[in-house]
């Protein structure tokens, strides 16, 4: 299908959204970072606004168990998502990410 309209949709919620701050504090490792919930509330608006939705697919997922420094468990998560960027015509984009959750 033809990317008729996803593309101007995503060029205008791009020039909206402005730069999400990496304003939490992983208290354990001290690393900044931004979440999802903070990611979507941004999101969520401009995506109604101009006619996007994103569908979630999961295309590979790995997990483990490794042993922590105390000598416990921990699982290790390791997920690659494509993610469908549809329009209200439905025209997409789609764009792959790999992403570890622990």
């Amino acid at each position: 299908m033809e990317n008729a309209k996803i593309y101007p949709a995503l060029c205008a919620i791009q020039k909206e959204i402005g730069a999400i701050g990496k304003d939490k504090k992983n208290q354990q490792q001290g690393f900044m970072f931004r979440g999802v919930d903070q990611v979507m509330n941004v999101l969520h608006p401009l995506l109604s606004e101009f006619g996007v939705f994103i569908v979630p697919e999961v295309v590979e997922s790995h997990r483990e168990e490794r042993q922590t420094k105390a000598g416990g468990i921990l699982i290790y998560t390791i997920h690659k998502i494509k993610f469908h960027f549809t329009a209200m015509d439905g025209s997409e984009v789609c764009a792959s990410v790999v992403g570890e959750e622990i």
